[in-house]
């Protein structure tokens, strides 16, 4: 393959007045990116804390816990839409990331961003370095191991914003993509 189109989103996250305008928002998303020949999209870090937002009355804030509560509490509607978008496209997606509950419910979240296919399957990459900032909340725990994604044009991998920045974390994505190699942050 000689080339390949990204579309990485330079994505406002806003305050929506219900699902139906959140799934609107994110098909015109898609439907822009596809017209300008991407087969990869890439939505940034944290942009599910949108689903948060979706019918909270203005002004009314939120603490980060229940912000969380309120993004689980959608996360099976927003892989179920990505999972539709991705296939009726026939593109990648690296979702952005949101906070997810980890396996355990006792336990904290992890910063998780989904990686879907023209199938409609999908996986995901953790975010493995927290910043102080996330730590200090308390409510977030890094994630496991990095992956890699393997596509019609070659292997790629997902790090997530601060990841990039300490070498020993994303080494290994090179390595395994000698081939074409693409990180997306």
């Amino acid at each position: 393959m000689d080339s390949l189109i990204v579309a990485a989103a330079q994505y406002r996250v806003e305050r929506l007045s219900d699902w139906d305008a959140y799934k609107a928002k994110l098909e015109r998303w898609y439907a822009l990116a596809v017209q300008g020949g991407a087969r990869l999209l890439v939505f940034p870090e944290y942009v599910g804390m949108e689903l948060a937002g979706i019918g909270l009355p203005e002004g009314e804030v939120l603490e980060p816990a229940d912000a969380f509560e309120r993004v689980q509490s959608r996360l099976n509607v927003f892989l179920k839409l990505h999972m539709q978008l991705s296939r009726r496209h026939a593109v990648w997606c690296v979702a952005g990331s949101l906070p997810v509950q980890a396996v355990d419910p006792s336990t904290r979240h992890v910063n998780r961003a989904y990686v879907f296919s023209p199938s409609g399957s999908f996986d995901f990459q953790d975010k493995r370095c927290l910043t102080r900032f996330e730590d200090g909340l308390g409510l977030l725990e890094p994630g496991a191991m990095a992956k890699t994604f393997q596509t019609a044009w070659g292997l790629f991998a997902a790090s997530l914003c601060y990841d990039s920045e300490f070498p020993r974390l994303v080494e290994g994505h090179a390595t395994a993509m000698e081939e074409f190699p693409l990180s997306v942050l």
